[in-house]
């Protein structure tokens, strides 16, 4: 064998050797489901393993916005921050709105991009529409009567029905709301004189996450 072939085949077999000795960063632990109440902080954290030389990012997906790289932080919106320590990098999201809901995506620079994805989750607490909700209601005797409780949040109240004098709305997001709804039913005596007296029935709509 010629001395130019030795030093090929030997060049190879370094190449080789050195290849297989690189380790690529990698993710500690899984990505994160977060739950977090409208106008609270969320925080995601990303830990990254060997990370050597590569760069750390995060990103909003379904908008491909680059939030921060590294310890710094690139978009404009204010209430984005990052904190990082110790082969973490924290990413907080203040005052949190429904429409921050989605998925975050944790990304290191390799060759290929090595991505881990985290779910924001925003709930809202129960609120009821008084302008479109039922209000005091009189009637009389023998007819019929419709109580309205309109109730909105996130996850969306669904509604039941039991025997008391409030109409409540509560999905698990404190704190419940509550309205009251007098029905008043004019009896009259059994002479038919008109001389009526009133009792109060009280009706409840309750909305649940269920």
């Amino acid at each position: 064998m010629s001395p130019a072939a030795l030093i090929t085949l030997i060049g190879v077999s370094v190449f080789f050797k050195c290849s297989d000795s690189v380790d690529l960063p990698r993710f500690v632990g899984p990505g994160s489901n977060v739950t977090v109440a409208v106008g609270r902080d969320a925080v995601f954290t990303c830990s990254v393993d060997n990370l050597q030389t590569f760069k750390v990012a995060w990103l909003r997906v379904d908008t491909q916005t680059v939030l921060t790289i590294a310890a710094h932080v690139i978009t404009k919106n204010h209430r984005i921050s990052v904190i990082h320590g110790d082969g973490t990098w924290t990413l907080v999201l203040r005052d949190v709105t429904p429409a921050d809901g989605g998925s975050y995506m944790c990304q290191v620079n390799t060759e290929p991009m090595m991505s881990q994805l985290h779910e924001l989750h925003v709930v809202v607490p129960p609120n009821i529409d008084d302008e479109a909700s039922s209000s005091d209601i009189k009637l009389k005797e023998g007819e019929s009567a419709a109580l309205r409780c309109v109730a909105s949040g996130t996850p969306t109240p669904t509604r039941a029905t039991s025997g008391a004098y409030l109409c409540i709305a509560t999905n698990g997001v404190p704190p419940s709301v509550s309205k009251r709804i007098l029905l008043r039913v004019v009896f009259f005596s059994a002479r038919r004189k008109r001389i009526p007296y009133v009792a109060c029935i009280g009706y409840s709509m309750v909305a649940n996450t269920g």
